[in-house]
């Protein structure tokens, strides 16, 4: 069995919860009827700073935002919670760099190799 979650992980709790931005503005907008793009960063930072609600996004064990640390620890924890073998992983953020980094900086967390399945790493 698997479960699916939103995850973005950065270097820092602060950088990750910046990134994240421009896919909280996304779901905020969306929610009111509005035309819901993944904007820029600074365009999703400015959003709020107009007076926007600061307070977007998905909330629940599914939504993990943070460090490679946090990223795995909560990924562990909503895997042991749904009784998961694996979690599948999205990553919403307008900067393909910055959800390929999100992508290696997990890979590193679990020490998976290239091309190395999570199973195979947790078997040897």
């Amino acid at each position: 069995m698997a479960v699916a979650a939103s995850v973005l992980c950065a270097q820092t709790d602060a950088e990750t919860q910046r990134l994240a931005s421009s896919g909280r503005m996304a779901r905020a907008r969306r929610g009111l009827g509005q035309q819901a793009r993944v904007s820029p960063v600074e365009t999703a930072v400015a959003y709020v700073a107009e007076g926007e609600p600061a307070d977007w996004g998905p909330r629940g064990p599914r939504a993990i935002v943070g460090d490679p640390a946090t990223c795995r620890r909560r990924m562990e924890e909503l895997a042991r919670a749904y009784g998961a073998e694996e979690v599948i992983v999205v990553t919403i953020t307008h900067d393909h760099a910055a959800r390929r980094r999100s992508c290696e900086l997990l890979a590193e967390a679990f020490a998976l190799a290239p091309g190395t399945t999570a199973a195979e790493a947790v078997s040897a």
